[in-house]
């Protein structure tokens, strides 16, 4: 939502309107107490998904790379994309 452009109190608006009840009293009124800016930011790294890619092990990723060049990965939270290589790789598949 906040994506798309909406504030956080157009969305907790939008929450109140999902929560309308033949009794009021059931859904208590709101306050803002305090704003703030916020922004919407993944803290992802090639780094931490090199190491997620060495979980696999020394014979995976041997056998990975003898199929193909690379290894992409992408987050799932803000879509970028690590490319990673044999060479990336090489203190573990020395061993």
């Amino acid at each position: 939502l906040m994506k798309g452009g909406m504030s956080l109190e157009q969305i907790i608006n939008l929450l109140y309107d999902d929560m309308d009840t033949e009794d009021d009293s059931l859904v208590e009124e709101y306050e803002i107490l305090e704003e703030k800016e916020i922004k919407y930011s993944c803290d992802c790294s090639a780094e931490r998904f090199q190491k997620g890619i060495m979980t696999l092990g020394k014979d995976e990723l041997k056998h990975i790379f003898e199929e193909e060049k690379e290894i992409e990965a992408q987050c799932q939270f803000c879509g970028k994309k690590y490319k990673f290589t044999e060479k990336d790789f090489e203190d573990i598949l020395k061993k």
